[in-house]
């Protein structure tokens, strides 16, 4: 009161309360008048920068993933038409079969194919009998050469080298017969004492010789 009456006779008057604030300085901001920053708007229409970002990345994971898929795929298909079209490479004598001329037959690898027939001629020389086991391990027997045609053949491929084939003498009946039994009919040269096996080859005839001296051999079979 005392404030007020001296002002009053001063000719001043007491500040009021919002007075007092502009003295003091400005009143404090209020949430109400606080001013807000600009709030970014996203339109489904316009995406913002981060999410194209993070779209082009997922579509290239994708497009990676799928790529990685498809050499898996093909890698798979490949090896299961190896497998199914070529079982004979692992086969238990490990024998790789390769394609012949005539359609839907084969012959072992190292064999020469003829009218059906696989025919393998030896490198090294052995005697009648084991040329003769020799054969039969590989599931064939000495050549029976009994057709011109196949005679011509052999003759073409065995050059200067004399081959033991499936033709021996029976002494009993004076014949030569083919190691399946049935009789040739043709000549043999050289016949002699002991002479009871038969090679072909360097002289283009059948010529007897002796079973025990080591000749080449020329295996045959069936081919598949």
């Amino acid at each position: 009161m005392l404030v007020r009456q001296r002002l009053c006779e001063e000719g001043r008057t007491l500040p009021t309360h919002r007075s007092l604030f502009s003295l003091e300085g400005p009143p404090p901001a209020t949430p109400s008048t606080r001013p807000l920053g600009k709030i970014p708007t996203c339109r489904p229409d316009q995406p913002s920068r981060e999410t194209s970002g993070l779209l082009i990345s997922c579509i290239m994971n994708w497009h990676m993933i799928i790529s990685a898929l498809i050499v898996v795929v093909l890698k798979i298909v490949g090896m299961t038409l190896f497998l199914l079209y070529f079982p004979q490479i692992f086969g238990e004598n490990n024998a790789i079969f390769i394609p012949t001329e005539s359609s839907g037959t084969v012959c072992p690898k190292g064999w020469d194919f003829h009218q059906g027939r696989c025919f393998f001629l030896s490198k090294s020389e052995s005697s009648w009998n084991k040329s003769m086991n020799f054969c039969k391990e590989k599931g064939s027997t000495l050549a029976i050469v009994n057709t011109p045609e196949k005679m011509k053949f052999l003759q073409d491929i065995t050059g200067a080298e004399k081959y033991f084939i499936g033709l021996l003498y029976q002494p009993v009946e004076k014949t030569w017969h083919w190691i399946n039994n049935t009789k040739f009919n043709g000549n043999v040269t050289n016949q002699g004492q002991n002479f009871h096996c038969v090679t072909i080859g360097l002289t283009k005839t059948y010529d007897a010789v002796s079973c025990d001296i080591t000749y080449r051999w020329i295996c045959e079979k069936k081919a598949q």
